[in-house]
């Protein structure tokens, strides 16, 4: 899966699907902000008949009716200030969830209607936004490697618009990105039968990780 950043407004995203971050002013009463304004009608109308609140872990696809709007997927981040960056890391997974579900390629996140109303004293925005990046690249693996079948894979390009970019967005999505890279080793190395996965070919992979990487590696009693 591929991320990048675009300094556009949302109504000129040429994606199918648009991403928007929900919060909520009180128990089941969405919070409406300027990032969602264009969708007031259509968020008030679902919380008033409790389809969609904004509760934290939910979500919400707004399907389009013809190919000239967008779809609307609509994440729940819960009270303004109550979220923690685990909630915005869960909040990424759902996204994945709904555009692999839906066999979505490509789609666009508001990264504004993200913003955190409230901070927590331990975090920054950027945590937020990270953790965000890292639930949907973190959620894009499977391990189908003895598999006839391989599992099918729908997200390829997920696009963060913003007012304004910065480099610190850049470096988040980098960061999420290398992070999921990093971790899906991991798992793959997991994943592996100890039948093909034996400590003579364990060492061999991790020299291999190590000069693709630039590091040095040392294995004692190959």
């Amino acid at each position: 899966m591929k991320f990048s950043a675009r300094a556009q407004a949302p109504g000129k995203a040429k994606e199918n699907v648009l991403i928007f971050g929900v919060h909520q002013s009180g128990p089941d009463k969405i919070l409406l902000s300027n990032h969602t304004k264009p969708y007031d009608r259509q968020l008030t109308s679902l919380s008033e008949a409790k389809i969609f609140t904004g509760a934290t872990g939910s979500k919400y696809f707004l399907r389009s009716v013809d190919e000239s709007s967008p779809s609307l997927l609509f994440i729940g981040l819960g009270e303004a200030g109550a979220a923690s960056p685990e909630d915005y890391r869960s909040a990424g997974a759902k996204i994945h969830s709904a555009l692999h579900a839906d066999k979505i390629a490509n789609a666009a996140v508001i990264t504004d209607s993200f913003s955190p109303q409230k901070l927590k004293k331990t975090f920054s925005g950027d945590d937020y936004l990270l953790a965000l990046a890292e639930g949907i690249a973190l959620s894009d693996y499977g391990f189908d490697k003895y598999l006839t079948k391989k599992r099918e894979i729908h997200a390829k390009e997920i696009v963060f618009y913003v007012e304004k970019k910065t480099n610190s967005l850049d470096q988040i999505l980098d960061k999420a990105s290398a992070t999921a890279e990093a971790v899906f080793i991991a798992r793959d190395l997991s994943n592996e039968p100890g039948n093909m996965l034996t400590p003579h070919e364990l060492a061999k992979r991790i020299q291999k990780f190590s000069k693709d990487n630039g590091l040095s590696c040392k294995i004692l009693g190959l």
